[in-house]
């Protein structure tokens, strides 16, 4: 197998038509050679360096290997990728995640729920994509189900609030920090970091009991292991807090 090969595991059809892909991918997976044993379920040589967009492989071009197995993946509609234009110049990497969004990849950035992010240049320049028909904490073969999807979203400008370095989800019941790094250490410390910022400042305690419920009442998942710099998000459970009072300057 070389780098540019990839392996996918299953497909979502309807109506004789593919609208879901779903690949292991050797240059982004960490187990997928020892996990296949360099036997792929359906591989081919990618036409041209991944360094740029991906091509549409016409059904019947290359040879297709399905599985038998009848697996039930419930849906869970979500963009992997949304943000704002970042303040730097020149060429930003469209794989990873950043403070300004981008490639954060969190499941829970579903319909109904709210993605905060910090405005760098004027006019935000908020984008989205990446569309996703299920994933799982870790994304950890490389991809989701991937898809085409139609959204409709909402944006709000909220003024004289406050934001740390990340965006924040509001998911419903919970709050979730996002942090990234080369590993899940650094990574995870950056979440818990952004999460004890969050809580000091909208209910004004002190960042000692901020750490202490977080160790009580956080809940840290992988949020990928599959962009190159790795996430972690920290649920924080709004019941927790709800007899606090909450600082105006909060989101």
């Amino acid at each position: 197998m070389k780098v540019t090969d990839s392996k996918m595991l299953y497909q979502i059809h309807q109506n004789n038509e593919t609208i879901g892909w779903q690949h292991c991918v050797l240059f982004f997976a960490i187990l997928c050679t020892k996990l296949l044993q360099n036997t792929p379920i359906f591989s081919f040589p990618y036409p041209r360096p991944i360094n740029a967009p991906g091509l549409v492989t016409p059904v019947g071009s290359v040879e297709r290997m399905p599985i038998t197995e009848k697996l039930t993946i419930p849906l869970n509609l979500f963009f992997g990728v949304a943000g704002v234009l970042p303040a730097r110049n020149g060429k930003v990497h469209s794989l990873h995640p950043f403070d300004f969004g981008g490639n954060i990849d969190n499941k829970n950035f579903i319909k109904g729920t709210s993605m905060y992010y910090k405005v760098q240049v004027d006019g935000a320049g908020v984008y989205v994509g990446d569309s996703h028909f299920s994933q799982g904490d870790g994304e950890l073969s490389g991809t989701a189900i991937e898809g085409s999807l139609n959204g409709r979203i909402q944006i709000i400008l909220h003024k004289g609030k406050k934001l740390f370095k990340n965006p924040i989800l509001d998911s419903g019941e919970h709050w979730e920090t996002h942090g990234y790094g080369h590993t899940l250490d650094l990574a995870n410390r950056q979440a818990a970091l952004e999460a004890v910022d969050f809580l000091t400042h909208r209910f004004k305690i002190s960042r000692e009991l901020a750490y202490s419920t977080l160790s009580v009442k956080g809940d840290f998942h992988v949020t990928q292991v599959s962009n190159g710099i790795l996430g972690v998000h920290c649920k924080m459970l709004k019941e927790a807090y709800k007899n606090l009072e909450v600082n105006k300057e909060s989101i």
